[in-house]
C-alpha cells in the first residue's frame, strides 16, 4: 500500500499541516511508501530524512497572484499544478495507492484533487474545516458574529457579506467552491470523507449526504508526565488566534469580572486593542514547544470561548492530558471530550455570565482537583496518539483499496 498526502504546505505552519506531516512520518515508519505534494519552495527536512517522497510546486494563491490575467485564471483553479502532479502520481500504482487530501483550496486548488481522481486514484478528503461545503471555510458570519445558517452556494450565501471584508473579496472563494463542488465534483467523487468531530460531521454531512465518511479524531503529540498540580496555580489561559470569532474579549472580560489572572498565548489583529483594554492580562504571543510547556506548567485552567462552530480544538485535549481542566463554549468541537461538571465545563457560548460563573467555580481548589484528576485519567485511559490515529487510518485505507480492486 502507498499513500500520497496532498497539503498546502510541507512545513509545520498550522494544524492541518501538523496532522498531514505526522501521518506521513508514522506511515513511513510502518514501512509504507509515502508521497507528499505541497505548494511552496520549502519542506520540513524531517520528511525527506524519513524517506517521504516530496513534490513541491512553487505556486501562489489568488490573493498573492499578480496580473489580471493570472488572477482571472486562479479564480477558478490552478492549471500550474496539473503537469507536476500528473507526472508524480504516475510513479505510483493506482491499484495500491491512496491520495489523502488535507488542504488545497487556496494554492494548489481543487484541480490538484481532480487530477488524482481523473487518474482513477482512490481519494480521501480530510475535513479540517467546513471548506467542502462553505466557500469561506468557517461557516460563520463575521458581520453578525454568529454561526451561519444559510445553504452554501445558494443565492443568499453568494450575496451575503459574511466576511469582515467587502463582498468582492469573497467572489474568488465562491467561484473556487462552485468549481470544486459542481464542476470537478471532488467531494462527491471522493472515496471517503474523514471528519474530526461529531459537530463538524453534522454540519458538513447536512450538505454532502450519501457520502462514505468516518470520524477519526486528530492525533496529539502528547507524552505522559505527572499531572500538573493545577490547584497550586492561579493563571487562566486562552490559546489561539486573536480574532473576533475566537472571542478572546469574552475570555478577558470574564477573567476581570471573576478577579483571576488572565494569560493569552497567541496573536492576531485584536492584540493591540485587547492589550490596551486589559492591561492587567499577560500576553505571551505564540510560543515554541519549550515555551508552551513552561507556560502550561503555571496554568490553572484553559478557557476556549469561541463564537464560531470550531471543528475541533487541539488545545483542549493537549491540556487535559496534563490534568488541566477546560472551560469550553458549546461551539467547540472538542467539547465532545469533556463530561460537563465531571472533568471540565461546557457552557452556553451565547451567555457570557455562564463563563464568569464557571471561572469563579474553578477558584475552588477542591472542585478543580477533582476535575483535573478526572481529565488526566480520561485521556490516558486511551490516549489519542499518532499511533492510534494511524491505526484507524490504515484500516480505512485498506478497506478502500479492497473495494477498488473489486
Amino acid at each position: 500500500m502507498n499513500i500520497v498526502m496532498l497539503c498546502e504546505s510541507a512545513e509545520l505552519s498550522g494544524g492541518a499541516e501538523r496532522v498531514a506531516i505526522s501521518e506521513a512520518l508514522e506511515l513511513r515508519k510502518r514501512g509504507y511508501r509515502v508521497g507528499y505534494i505541497a505548494a511552496g519552495s520549502h519542506s520540513d527536512p524531517i520528511l525527506e530524512k524519513a524517506g517521504v517522497e516530496v513534490l513541491l510546486i512553487d505556486t501562489k494563491s489568488f490573493f498573492e497572484t499578480q496580473g489580471a490575467k493570472n488572477k482571472l485564471e486562479r479564480m477558478f483553479y490552478n492549471s500550474k499544478v496539473v503537469e507536476p502532479i500528473t507526472t508524480f502520481l504516475k510513479g505510483f500504482s493506482v491499484a495500491e495507492t491512496i491520495v489523502h487530501a488535507h488542504t488545497f483550496r487556496l494554492k494548489l486548488s481543487g484541480k490538484a484533487v481532480e487530477v488524482a481522481q481523473a487518474l482513477r486514484f482512490a481519494t480521501v478528503v480530510h475535513c479540517h474545516d467546513y471548506s467542502p461545503v462553505c466557500p469561506t471555510s468557517l461557516y460563520f458570519n463575521h458581520r453578525t458574529q454568529t454561526p451561519c445558517e444559510l445553504k452554501p452556494l445558494s443565492l443568499s450565501c453568494v450575496l451575503c457579506e459574511c466576511q469582515s471584508e467587502p463582498l468582492k473579496y469573497k467572489l474568488p472563494k465562491v467561484t473556487s467552491a462552485f468549481v470544486n463542488t459542481s464542476l470537478f465534483r471532488i467531494y462527491q467523487q471522493a472515496s471517503l470523507l474523514i471528519h474530526v468531530s461529531n459537530q463538524e460531521q453534522g454540519i458538513t454531512g447536512k450538505f454532502l449526504k450519501g457520502k462514505s465518511n468516518v470520524l477519526i479524531s486528530p492525533p496529539h503529540s502528547i507524552s505522559r508526565t505527572e499531572r500538573t498540580v493545577v490547584e497550586k496555580n492561579v493563571q487562566f489561559v486562552y490559546i489561539g488566534r486573536l480574532t473576533p470569532e475566537k472571542n478572546p474579549h469574552s475570555f478577558l472580560s470574564s477573567c476581570r469580572e471573576a478577579a483571576v489572572q488572565a494569560v493569552v498565548i497567541g496573536d492576531g489583529r485584536l492584540k493591540e486593542s485587547l492589550a490596551a483594554e486589559f492591561p492587567e492580562a499577560i500576553f505571551l504571543g505564540w510560543l515554541d514547544d519549550y515555551g508552551l510547556e513552561n507556560a502550561l506548567s503555571e496554568v490553572r485552567c484553559l478557557v476556549v470561548p469561541s463564537r464560531w462552530k470550531e471543528t475541533y480544538g487541539l488545545s483542549v485535549v493537549d491540556c487535559m492530558s496534563r490534568g488541566i481542566p477546560c472551560i469550553v463554549s458549546d461551539n467547540v468541537g472538542a467539547k465532545e471530550w469533556i463530561a460537563d461538571q465531571v472533568d471540565g465545563v461546557v457552557y452556553d457560548g451565547t451567555d457570557g455570565k455562564n463563563l464568569v460563573e464557571a471561572i469563579r467555580r474553578y477558584k475552588q481548589d477542591s472542585l478543580l482537583t477533582v476535575h483535573s484528576e478526572a481529565a488526566y485519567n480520561k485521556i490516558w485511559s486511551n490516549p489519542p496518539t499518532i499511533e492510534r490515529h494511524v491505526d484507524e487510518l490504515e484500516a480505512e485505507y485498506k478497506l478502500l483499496l479492497s473495494k477498488e480492486v473489486k
